[in-house]
């Protein structure tokens, strides 16, 4: 079992945890500057 391995498997489910929280923060800017341009 290699240590290595094990740490890019929890780093790598931890990005697809944060990834829906991020893609919401990504949508509130869009509307954020999309009502600053109008």
């Amino acid at each position: 079992m290699r240590p290595s391995f094990d740490a890019e498997n929890e780093f790598i489910t931890l990005l697809h945890c944060l990834d829906p929280v991020r893609i919401e923060l990504n949508l509130l800017e869009n509307e954020v500057r999309g009502s600053g341009i109008i």
